[in-house]
């Protein structure tokens, strides 16, 4: 018996003891902001320009390295999109957004990276050449300088565990009128996704140069003999000149196979769109989802799962060895 308990112990022990991979500081002493030009726009802690057509601009970006030892600081210039979540983030790997329209990147040409060497408790500027087309553009170009350590990224990769890399973000506004133009807002494709939480896939297309801002979104999924879904979102907003897709997570077990309406409607604070679209579950995609959510259930949660059998396992042993010393007492009495 004893060497069962201590064989329970053991085995809870591991459980608990689960491998959990630590979180690594790494050198991001340092700090960025934008050098604002007298012509920014007033109140502004970014840089927020009206431009003239067939004009060149430097914009210029200081770095600062805080820490004791020398950095590899880079500045990196990104286009303005919108992530999966609904909100605006800037990726340096859109060069081109679509539709078509000017992006922030193409107005710097190739000068679109550029990374220093700062020297412990120094301050370097970091300055990028934007040129202007001679066709005049409406509405906003929206993008930013992303500024990170590449020596903490470079250490980061000789370290177990996750690192926290810094990075800091210095907007870019650019527009050559005042006025901006209506959005135009198009729901493009709806599909179901589910490996192991079941999902919707919204492909939207904001089709003018101009912020969508203070979205809210209501989904109402219906189907033939089944309770209707209704899913509501708040606080998002979608980049100018962006096609992208949203993933809305389903408060359910999965949709079973059959064919659906959704009705999607979408207000910000420059317009209003209601959006019906159908679209089929297969059985073959039903049966598939099914058997994903169970792998993933249980990817996801094997410790759990191991640490009630080992809890379990502890208590039938408690349980027995207290019997067999009730069992004892009772024959000496």
């Amino acid at each position: 018996m004893k060497h069962l308990l201590m064989i329970a112990t053991v085995l809870l022990g591991t459980a608990l003891l689960a491998p959990v991979q630590p979180t690594h500081a790494l050198v991001n002493d340092f700090s960025a902001k934008a050098v604002l030009p007298a012509d920014n726009a007033a109140g502004k802690s970014y840089l927020a320009l009206t431009l003239t057509p067939s004009r060149t601009r430097t914009l210029t970006v200081a770095v600062t390295n805080t820490a004791t030892t020398a950095q590899r600081l880079q500045v990196a210039a990104a286009n303005a999109v919108t992530n999966p979540t609904g909100m605006i983030t800037y990726d340096q790997g859109a060069a081109q957004t679509a539709p078509s329209h000017l992006s922030f990147t193409q107005m710097l040409g190739t000068d679109r990276t550029k990374t220093v060497r700062v020297g412990p408790g120094a301050t370097r500027r970091v300055s990028f050449t934007l040129t202007v087309p001679r066709r005049r553009f409406a509405g906003l170009v929206l993008g930013a300088f992303n500024v990170t350590s590449r020596t903490a990224a470079a250490k980061a990769k000789h370290q177990a565990g996750f690192a926290n890399l810094a990075n800091y973000v210095i907007g870019v506004s650019l527009q050559e009128a005042a006025k901006m133009p209506a959005p135009r807002l198009s729901l493009n494709r709806v599909r179901y996704r589910d490996s192991g939480s079941p999902a919707l896939a919204l492909t939207f297309t904001n089709a003018e140069p101009v912020i969508i801002g203070n979205v809210t979104m209501r989904l109402r999924l219906t189907s033939v003999g089944k309770r209707p879904t209704t899913v509501r979102r708040r606080q998002l907003a979608f980049a100018p000149s962006n096609r992208f897709t949203l993933k809305q997570p389903l408060a359910t077990a999965g949709l079973a196979a059959g064919r659906y309406r959704l009705v999607a409607t979408v207000v910000g604070d420059n317009g209003r769109w209601r959006f019906t679209r159908g679209f089929t579950v297969s059985a073959k995609a039903g049966r598939q989802a099914t058997v994903k959510r169970v792998r993933a259930a249980w990817r996801g949660h094997w410790q759990t799962y191991l640490m009630r059998l080992v809890d379990l396992l502890a208590v039938l042993i408690v349980a027995g060895y207290l019997l067999r010393k009730l069992l004892k007492w009772r024959r000496k009495h």
